[in-house]
């Protein structure tokens, strides 16, 4: 398969998919400043929006890598708030992809031609945020359900809450001992 069905396998692979997103947030950024420089009028509100959206992306995924990854940092990682900001995600791309395709008309080959480029992008970036997205809402369902989060490194931040596995309670008794 495409994409593994297990949430343990796909936690696996949030990380590519992220970074694979920031790279593609990095490209639409110089790709919106290439079509809007070989222009003869000012920006547009595709150029704009395409440029803003892929900022944005790159905010939102370096909070939930930096808040996942650093431990001084942890205190602000809201599983909640990741799934909100994923579903957003996949609003914002969609529309970045629909102004897009409405903007077309009186560009040159070469602004028609990086246009298309945006527009793989954006489709390829669509797709890989409705998979975070997806991921994100099955991690949340599973965090309310269960009353711990599915990943490892989450682990050492549960309570001693009895839906927790016996690993996770030995691991959090272990770090209470040592405050």
């Amino acid at each position: 398969m495409f994409f593994p069905t297990e949430l343990q396998d796909q936690l696996r692979h949030i990380d590519r998919i992220h970074y694979a997103q920031i790279g593609l947030a990095l490209f639409n950024i110089l790709l919106g400043i290439i079509r809007a420089a070989t222009k003869k009028s000012n920006l547009t509100r595709a150029d704009t929006w395409i440029i803003v959206v892929s900022i944005k992306t790159c905010i939102v995924i370096t909070y939930q890598l930096l808040s996942e990854k650093r431990p001084r940092l942890q205190r602000w990682s809201s599983v909640k708030a990741n799934m909100i900001l994923n579903i957003i995600e996949v609003v914002f791309w969609f529309a970045a992809l629909i102004i897009n395709g409405m903007s077309f008309k009186g560009f040159s080959a070469l602004g028609k031609g990086l246009g298309v480029l945006i527009m793989l992008s954006s489709i390829v970036l669509l797709t890989l945020s409705l998979l975070v997205a997806w991921v994100s809402i099955r991690i949340h369902r599973f965090l309310k359900s269960k009353g711990y989060h599915p990943h490892e490194h989450h682990f050492s931040r549960v309570s001693n809450s009895p839906a927790a596995p016996p690993n996770v309670v030995k691991i959090m008794q272990s770090n209470m001992s040592r405050v």
